[in-house]
């Protein structure tokens, strides 16, 4: 540990807890709009082993909404330049970079002895392969729904899957999770704001606000912080 690097949060959480939240491995399972921002705060907290998976590059339309997405990243693996964020901050971190993706063939392998995993994905069959696994290794797991086509920052909540509404997201993830023989309590964070697709020129354009996916992220980072801390009492 870098003396002072912590300091701050030391002096909020303790000795104790600061070393065990150090001790944990988690995985952040999409890098992304709502990925890159649940990423930084786990570096920043110390946090030692850490995973990110991705499958994708960076293209100049990431750049409104990414953490990660810079002119000088565009073109390059995402997790490649994952993996160089989280060292300039914790170079003591052991990071695993994996560039691929997630399916039902691979997905138990990546989260294998993992104590919490960051789930922002976009596609609903790998988001839901992944959040059996979880649940079938008992593997804590927060998720992200729909971040897109929503302005209103006062409606991002958390809550169980079960009981989400006005995400088109999560009811596709609910409707899946069904078919997997999933009805297991997941905590999500979602919106119930309807969404805007008033200036999308086509279905597959998603309009974003980078204030939205942020706090997406964030307040995933936030639950599983708090997740972590409250195994140490």
């Amino acid at each position: 540990m870098r003396d002072g690097q912590y300091i701050r949060l030391e002096a909020l959480i303790g000795h104790e807890q600061l070393i065990a939240l150090q001790n944990r491995k988690v995985g952040v399972i999409g890098c992304g709009a709502v990925g890159s921002f649940t990423l930084e705060p786990l570096a920043r907290c110390g946090i030692n082993d850490i995973t990110v998976v991705d499958f994708d590059k960076f293209e100049l339309s990431n750049l409104n909404r990414q953490l990660l997405a810079t002119h000088q990243s565009i073109g390059r693996v995402k997790v490649e330049v994952a993996k160089e964020r989280i060292l300039s901050i914790n170079p003591e971190c052991k990071v695993t970079a994996l560039n691929t993706f997630v399916d039902k063939d691979n997905v138990e392998e990546i989260i294998k002895g993992m104590d919490v995993v960051f789930d922002c994905i976009d596609s609903v069959t790998s988001k839901c392969e992944l959040l059996k696994a979880c649940v079938d290794n008992n593997i804590k797991v927060f998720s992200s729904m729909g971040a897109a086509l929503k302005t209103d920052i006062s409606k991002i909540q958390v809550a169980d899957i079960w009981k989400t509404s006005g995400c088109p997201l999560a009811k596709a993830v609910r409707t899946q999770l069904k078919k997997l023989g999933v009805y297991s309590s997941i905590e999500v964070v979602f919106s119930p704001e309807p969404p805007n697709r008033e200036n999308c020129p086509t279905s597959t354009m998603l309009g974003s606000m980078p204030t939205i996916t942020a706090t997406f992220g964030l307040t995933l980072a936030h639950k599983g912080l708090e997740y972590l801390l409250a195994k140490v009492n």
